[in-house]
């Protein structure tokens, strides 16, 4: 009975999720285009695709605890109509086991979700930056981290300077390097460990220095090179990196004394997004099938998704937010719990 009743309802789950993501879907295009048509300084077919190709997947990321709910209340509004659900608990089968094929299918979405988080969100949503920075109105420059950044200064021959990390908001630069050359000949090497860049100068300390004879070790050493403000267009956001990125910086920041809280909220915000639906589904079932009301089910979907979009966003901003994600997971696993219990019928 236990299989029977998991197909019947993974069937009509997966249905009724595919409709209502695919009504999503539709309405995320209907913005795209509104955005376009409205927002941009260009507007063309070929840069509604690509924005809306890009916000699509997104769209989906973000949605999913709603539309998950959503399909979820459709299904069980109709074991409940035939009291399917008061059979199956007499037989001794609890709502949990019910649910299993619902709950073990969103775990299932959220590890890929979380693999995908790696570079394949990060990607979007680089993307749509890039197009809302090229053609948007009014479009700010946002002043992030550059990685791996390297640029010329042409004087006393052409210096090339490489910025292994670099904070423009704060101004700290990690694994400097820079060497000229001149007459096609390397001069001068000049390799640091740390420094602060402040507009066109950039204090370093923990120096390597060559000066074509010799290797110096200074404690402290200052070079001329662009102003801050014109990596600015070149900087990324936290958003934007993988993993295997954020990890490096997060040492880096280790390293160098920093704040490394940014990095690890960065890891948290991206874990508890792809799982988030886990976070929903369970208290939306167990309130669900425990007040047998539709209006209800509805309203958590809705109301406990925002909560948990809110405690993600306050991430970094404000210093209860990883308790209340503490808490909203705990509450999470009391109505697995619960469920695991039995309702009473």
């Amino acid at each position: 009975m236990s299989k029977l009743l998991d197909r019947y309802i993974l069937k009509n789950y997966l249905l009724v999720l595919v409709l209502v993501n695919l009504v999503l879907v539709s309405i995320t295009v209907a913005y795209s285009f509104a955005e376009v048509s409205v927002g941009f300084k260009e507007k063309s077919l070929k840069i509604f695709f690509m924005y809306s190709l890009n916000l699509v997947p997104l769209a989906f990321l973000y949605l999913l605890p709603i539309s998950s709910s959503f399909a979820l209340v459709v299904v069980f509004r109709r074991l409940m109509l035939k009291n399917i659900d008061r059979l199956v608990q007499s037989f001794g089968i609890s709502p949990l086991r019910m649910s299993a094929s619902i709950l073990l299918l969103s775990l299932a979405i959220g590890g890929i979700n979380l693999l995908l988080s790696d570079s394949f969100y990060p990607k979007r949503k680089e993307l749509l930056y890039t197009l809302e920075k090229s053609y948007k109105k009014s479009q700010e420059t946002y002043i992030g981290i550059l990685k791996d950044f390297w640029f010329t200064i042409e004087k006393d021959g052409i210096t090339f300077v490489n910025l292994g990390y670099a904070d423009l908001k704060k101004g700290y630069v990690a694994n400097y390097l820079s060497f000229r050359i001149d007459k096609g000949s390397f001069v001068q090497v000049v390799k640091a460990k740390e420094g602060h860049w402040e507009g066109n100068r950039v204090r370093l300390s923990h120096v390597s220095f060559w000066d074509g004879k010799e290797v110096k070790r200074l404690d402290e050493y200052q070079e001329t090179v662009i102003d801050i403000r014109e990596a600015k267009p070149y900087s990324r956001k936290l958003d934007f990196m993988s993993f295997g990125d954020i990890l490096i910086l997060y040492k880096l920041s280790r390293t160098l004394g920093m704040n490394t809280q940014l990095y690890l909220y960065e890891f948290l915000k991206r874990l508890f997004t792809a799982f988030s639906t886990m976070l929903v589904i369970p208290v939306v079932i167990y309130q669900f099938l425990r007040k047998r009301s539709v209006s209800l089910g509805l309203f958590l979907a809705v109301g406990y998704s925002l909560l948990v979009w809110l405690a993600m966003g306050l991430l970094g901003s404000f210093a209860y937010a990883p308790l209340l994600l503490l808490l909203m997971t705990a509450y999470s696993l009391k109505a697995l719990y619960n469920l695991g219990k039995g309702i009473r019928v």
